[in-house]
């Protein structure tokens, strides 16, 4: 654990299923959340446009529950982490998973309170703080 580095400023609580994040109108599952920031996970056909390549001009995002009316509308973001996993073949048709993280840029008073409810009623659990260095 010696080579572990404390990077997260606030703990970060796994989304529950249904939670997903939009943006220029690509769709990702959101896999953990919480008052710092997130990372969502998406699949793409190989070869064809990386959510992970538009990453830096990611300014706003918006977060949705299909599971009740909660929402969260023009996010300020910034890219953290972009990362994609091994290719994976699903009836010979090759995907790969990448996973990006965001910090929350400033967030106004409605837009905290607003994140805080959605987290409360959106997520569980905790994630594990640490991450390698």
């Amino acid at each position: 654990m010696d080579n572990l580095k404390e990077r997260r400023k606030h703990q970060r609580y796994i989304a529950k299923d249904g939670v997903l994040a939009f943006h220029g109108g690509k769709v990702a599952q959101l896999i953990n959340i919480g008052m710092g920031g997130l990372c969502f996970r998406y699949v793409r056909p190989d070869g064809t446009d990386n959510l992970g390549d538009q990453a830096d001009s990611f300014a706003k995002i918006d977060i949705v529950s299909g599971r009740d009316d909660l929402f969260l509308n023009e996010v300020p973001v910034k890219r953290v982490a972009d990362y994609r996993t091994a290719l994976i073949d699903l009836d010979q048709n090759e995907t790969a998973r990448n996973y990006l993280c965001l910090r929350f840029g400033a967030l106004t008073t409605a837009q905290l309170f607003h994140l805080q409810l959605f987290i409360l009623v959106n997520a569980y659990g905790v994630t594990p703080k640490y991450h390698y260095a």
